[in-house]
């Protein structure tokens, strides 16, 4: 289940388009 949201506060300079997904091992990103 994805737990995070899509950031804009990293990346305000651009679309935002990093996802955080809680999984089993813990959290990781995916870069859209």
């Amino acid at each position: 289940a994805i737990v995070g949201v899509v950031t804009n506060g990293l990346f305000a300079a651009r679309p935002a388009d990093l996802l955080l997904l809680g999984t089993a091992d813990g959290v990781k990103t995916l870069k859209a």
